[in-house]
């Protein structure tokens, strides 16, 4: 009798956080990602933008001496023919983009490391803001010589306006981060092959 009634306290206590954790990560929903994609000289880059989230959090999370990180993801997939559609199309490659924000309180700048990229400094705050939100131009793959092979390009982005590190991460549990659903770019007709 005893160890079913533990056993119900441990399940009323992970619904209960497990709800809390619902309640306190509360996102508005309305976070979508832009995506879109282009080919030249058979190379392939993605333009990805997140909309629809109050950018509000992310300034003043930084403004308390935290910092924020915005996650870029891609996914490059071959379409698979008629015979093997049923399979499922192809993962060719998956790319991410990390870019971390935080203020520099000694120049009063706002700072974005971009990985791959460097590191980025702002005066005012609306120009680092556009800046953080959108990466533009982001190269996924070389293509050469696959003839009539259609690929298109998944793409998501993840928002924590508080980057916590680890041991800490447990409270992400509480975050108010928010991911976006996958968007797909049409598809691109192209030539190549990935190297």
């Amino acid at each position: 009798m005893r160890t079913s009634s533990r056993r119900n306290e441990t399940r009323g206590i992970l619904s209960l956080i497990f709800s809390l954790g619902a309640l306190v990560s509360f996102s508005t929903g309305a976070e979508e990602a832009s995506l879109s994609v282009k080919t030249e000289d058979g190379l392939i880059t993605a333009t990805a933008a997140l909309s629809g989230y109050t950018p509000d959090s992310v300034p003043a999370s930084l403004q308390e001496g935290l910092k924020s990180e915005i996650i870029f993801q891609f996914r490059l997939y071959r379409r698979q023919s008629r015979f093997f559609s049923f399979l499922g199309d192809r993962l060719i490659l998956e790319k991410k983009c990390f870019r971390l924000a935080y203020i520099d309180l000694f120049e009063e700048l706002y700072v974005m490391e971009t990985n791959g990229q460097g590191v980025r400094k702002f005066d005012r705050q609306e120009e680092f803001l556009e800046n953080f939100f959108k990466l533009t131009d982001f190269p996924l793959a070389r293509l050469a010589d696959l003839n009539g092979v259609d690929y298109y390009v998944l793409a998501r982005i993840s928002l924590n306006p508080v980057r916590i590190v680890p041991p800490l991460n447990i409270i992400t549990l509480f975050s108010s981060g928010a991911t976006t659903p996958w968007v797909e770019s049409s598809p691109l007709a192209l030539k190549g092959q990935a190297f």
